[in-house]
């Protein structure tokens, strides 16, 4: 069973450290011993930041300076903006929005969006991890959007 051992660029940012040749060829004898043919491949890219590890950490740095803005208009009927939006960025891979539209002119239109966004919003940000998947995400969001129907349902259900 053949082993092809690449050495780890260093990276900023990485706990991980490229080991000395000297540390490398050991393990190649160790593997060696236990009947496993070991070659070690030539370090690419360093040199150039192109390594996987310097290309990820480029993205990470231009991630991080990701901006997000949220904007709503009264548009060409109404005298008045019912609608209620809120946005951020949760980490560098990752920013959320929510609008709720006030519903024009229905009585407390603007107070339910509010209340909409404060409660998805406060979901959100207080039940977002970094390690999560897609499932996990979108059962957070799923929960965010029921708990903001349950707390519109029961202020409309108090007056």
């Amino acid at each position: 069973m053949p082993c092809h051992l690449i050495p780890v660029n260093s990276v900023q940012g990485s706990p991980f450290r490229k080991s000395s040749p000297e540390t490398t060829l050991q393990f190649v004898r160790t593997l060696t011993a236990e009947g496993v043919t070991a070659t070690v491949r030539r370090t690419l890219g360093a040199d150039i930041d192109a390594s996987c590890g310097q290309l990820r950490r480029r993205y990470e740095e231009e991630a991080a300076n990701v901006k997000v803005f949220s904007q709503s208009d009264v548009g060409l009927i109404r005298k008045s903006n019912e609608d209620a939006c809120r946005c951020g960025i949760l980490s560098s891979h990752a920013a959320w929005a929510v609008v709720c539209d006030g519903m024009g002119g229905v009585n407390g239109g603007n107070v339910a969006s509010n209340i909409a966004v404060q409660k998805i919003s406060e979901t959100i940000l207080s039940g977002y991890r970094v390690d999560m998947g897609g499932d996990a995400t979108r059962e957070l969001i799923a929960s965010a959007i029921n708990q903001a129907n349950e707390a519109v349902h029961e202020l409309a259900e108090a007056t």
